[in-house]
């Protein structure tokens, strides 16, 4: 099984940080490995560099369903979308600041979600602390991130 936690990072933050990625992951494992003292300042530091996730809209991309995968509702937060004839499925739980995903099977299933999350915002950041792994759902082109800093 694969778990991810999918963040909304704010734009300024992506165009400080681009190619320093490493420094966000850092981040987001200090704050999972912290104790109960140092959890809450971490936390709010998470909050600062993320955006609350557009509910909404996600629930309307969760909800959509086409010949390869289906969705349903397992609870409130949860979101199921399977690929039944591979058995391969991924959970998707909605938090204030983030997503966790939890993917079964073939790694299809979790792309498919990710291409559908990047239409909806280029700014996902994709952590998993146990395989020390991380990166953007979409590429980010340095261009775009340069051409962001200077036009404002």
């Amino acid at each position: 099984m694969r778990s991810y936690q999918l963040y909304l990072l704010d734009e300024e933050i992506v165009n400080r940080y681009y190619g320093q990625e490493i420094k966000l992951f850092n981040l987001f494992c200090e704050r999972f490995q912290a104790d109960h003292t140092l959890k809450p300042l971490l936390t709010k530091q998470i909050e600062y560099i993320t955006k609350p996730l557009p509910t909404s809209d996600l629930l309307k991309t969760l909800a959509k369903e086409d010949h390869y995968l289906s969705s349903e509702r397992v609870n409130i937060s949860t979101y199921r979308m399977e690929h039944h004839s591979t058995g391969s499925w991924v959970d998707v739980k909605l938090r204030d600041h983030h997503l966790l995903l939890m993917a079964f099977g073939k790694m299809e299933i979790e792309t498919r979600l990710f291409e559908r999350l990047k239409e909806l915002n280029a700014y996902f950041f994709a952590v998993n602390v146990g395989q020390q792994r991380f990166g953007w759902l979409g590429p980010i082109k340095k261009v775009q991130a340069f051409q962001n800093t200077h036009s404002n």
